[in-house]
């Protein structure tokens, strides 16, 4: 790999010319107008690109662990098939950025804007979303395991056979979310927002969902083993061929909710509201 500086590095991408396979570990590009910038298999380790302009910057196949992109705006841009690990993008602007296979490994995105961004069959594990707008962005095949997404804004977000496990949810806003098989198991999701989601086969086994919404939603058989649902809104729920072995659902509205086929055994529901639900 080449070596270059941060003046150079300008100048190639000014020019139009694409960086590839070259040594940028540490670099400090912060700041800088990068704009339409093609760099491709590069070292990027530790490279600082805080509020730099990526704007429709193509960054592919490269490894940018432990880089900086606060407060960068990245609309459009590319990063597929890139190493993200501990990389922080806290307040970026993302809006429409493809993450496809990207690995997100600790990686810091809270506050920032992911409107309609891609990050399909994405692999990572204790990243930070809280706090990010995640409206209309496709999550579809990616594993998300013990990552938060605490206080997201996520209505309408794709997340098909996407998994959260261990994940914490808390607070967030996921109305008309497509999740349809995703799992949700061991997962904390306190006061989330899930109203009218097709969530069929969805699985919350030894989830949290105290005071949760999931008012007209489609559950038919999702699996909520052993979940402390207290409170839980399933009015007008589809709950057709469900789990609901040994939960709590103690207060729970079941108003005019679907249950035919449900399996209920040992469940808990205690002042539980039943009333003009199907059984």
């Amino acid at each position: 790999m080449s070596i270059l500086d941060r003046r150079e590095v300008e100048k190639r991408i000014k020019s139009g010319k694409a960086l590839h396979l070259l040594d940028l570990e540490g670099i400090s590009l912060e700041g800088a107008n990068l704009e339409g910038a093609v760099i491709t298999k590069c070292n990027m380790r530790g490279a600082n690109l805080a509020g730099a302009n990526l704007n429709c910057a193509r960054l592919s196949n490269c490894d940018f662990t432990g880089a900086k992109f606060q407060e960068a705006r990245m609309q459009e841009v590319l990063l597929a098939d890139t190493n993200l690990t501990n990389a922080d993008f806290s307040d970026a602007v993302l809006v429409e950025a493809s993450f496809k296979h990207a690995t997100l490994d600790r990686t810091m995105f809270a506050g920032a804007n992911l409107t309609s961004a891609f990050l399909i069959e994405v692999t990572g594990t204790m990243s930070d979303f809280s706090g990010a707008n995640l409206k209309q962005a496709y999550l579809n095949g990616s594993s998300m395991v013990l990552s938060v997404f605490d206080d997201c804004q996520a209505d309408l977000m794709r997340a098909i056979k996407t998994d959260f496990t261990g994940s914490s949810i808390r607070g967030a806003s996921m109305d008309r979310a497509i999740l349809l098989g995703a799992n949700f198991s061991l997962t904390d999701l306190e006061g989330t927002l899930l109203r009218g989601c097709p969530l069929k086969h969805a699985n919350f086994c030894l989830s949290v969902l105290r005071g949760a919404k999931l008012t007209k939603s489609n559950l038919e058989k999702a699996h909520f083993f052993k979940v402390n649902a207290e409170g839980i809104m399933l009015n007008g729920a589809n709950l057709h061929d469900a789990n609901l072995m040994e939960g709590n659902f103690k207060q729970a509205n079941f108003d005019k909710a679907n249950l035919a086929g449900a399996v209920t055994d040992k469940a808990n529901f205690e002042g539980a509201s039943f009333e003009g639900a199907q059984r």
